[in-house]
Parts: C-alpha cells; structure tokens; sequence
C-alpha cells in the first residue's frame, strides 16, 4: 500500500452504494454473511425518526415473508 491509501472489510453492498471510479473491491468468499443495524441516539429520537424505523421494518418483514 501507498501512503495515502487505506484498506476496509465492507459488506457486499457497498460497492452498489459508492460506485466510485477509483475504488477497487476484492470478494471475499468465505467470509460470513454482514448484518445491518438500524440506530439512533435516544437523545435525538423524534416521531420522523420512529416512522423511519418503522418503515425499515415494514421492508425488511415484507422481504422476509412475501404474500
């Protein structure tokens, strides 16, 4: 590595998210399967942010268990 230049374990999905044309990713795979998180600071909870987190969870149960 050059100076200036850094190395990160990123999920999969990062690449879709930050398509930047100087990045490079390398698979890795055996590595076990990245869980997501949702999470604030209670301090800063407001009802914008509790149907945001709601909504998250709508997707995720509607991916889970399709009709």
């Amino acid at each position: 590595m050059e100076p200036g230049q850094a190395t990160a374990g990123v999920p999969a999905e990062f690449t879709g998210f930050y398509p930047w044309p100087d990045l490079t990713t390398v698979p890795i795979r055996d590595a076990a399967p990245c869980q997501w998180a949702l999470m604030w600071r209670t301090a800063a909870e407001s009802p914008l942010i509790r149907a945001f987190a709601q909504a998250a969870t709508d997707v995720r149960n509607a991916a889970e268990h399709p009709e």
